[in-house]
């Protein structure tokens, strides 16, 4: 078996591997920090940016460390790359899945159709095609697409009715809006929604 530790191989592997780490954790802490005032809302695309950056890249390591353990330590060329996965951060994860359940002990299984992870995947590789570009696109080609905001958002509300439930999030809103009544908080907020619509005090709440 080659020694790899001290080749330039191993040098540019592990500085990709420090790539795609630094960017999954920027964009979790970006994504963390966002929000819809005019100081944090841009933090949503720099998170989508250093989240799409991230994945991908760690997920092409994975495409090349196996095809190097398969082709006798010969990484594949960059024209392989860009030809079969390109962006293509889906179909990547799911061909990465295949080579971890062929490496791993247990095997794992890929998220369902229109799940809310299926769907985390569709907005990352639509992010890293074309949707980076939405509000440029948009300004002379209005169409029906919400845009990665929008997207985003309907994402989190699917996943916080599965996390939290109908139930609870119903109450919690009751009881918000019942405290905003009473202290005579109505209206309209200064901010826009996640659809560029004008925001109630309450959903801003």
């Amino acid at each position: 078996m080659r020694d790899f530790r001290f080749s330039r191989t191993f040098t540019l592997l592990q500085q990709e591997g420090h790539l795609a780490r630094a960017s999954l954790l920027s964009g979790i802490d970006l994504l963390l920090k966002a929000n819809l005032d005019e100081s944090k809302i841009g933090n949503f695309y720099s998170a989508f940016f250093q989240l799409t950056i991230g994945i991908e890249r760690i997920l092409k390591l994975v495409v090349i460390t196996n095809h190097m353990l398969e082709n006798n330590y010969i990484p594949p060329t960059d024209e392989e790359l860009r030809k079969k996965y390109g962006h293509n951060i889906k179909a990547t994860y799911l061909y990465a899945l295949t080579v971890r359940n062929k490496w791993g002990h247990e095997k794992v299984v890929a998220p369902v159709s229109g799940s809310v992870e299926d769907k985390m995947l569709d907005f990352l590789e639509s992010f890293a095609n074309k949707a980076r570009y939405y509000n440029l696109r948009e300004l002379n080609n209005t169409t029906a697409d919400p845009g990665p905001l929008g997207n985003w958002y309907s994402i989190c509300k699917r996943a916080a009715r599965a996390e939290i439930g109908y139930v609870k999030l119903d109450k919690d809103a009751e009881r918000i809006m019942y405290q905003m009544d009473q202290a005579g908080l109505v209206g309209y907020s200064a901010r826009f929604d996640f659809d560029g619509h004008p925001m109630t005090l309450f959903d801003d709440y």
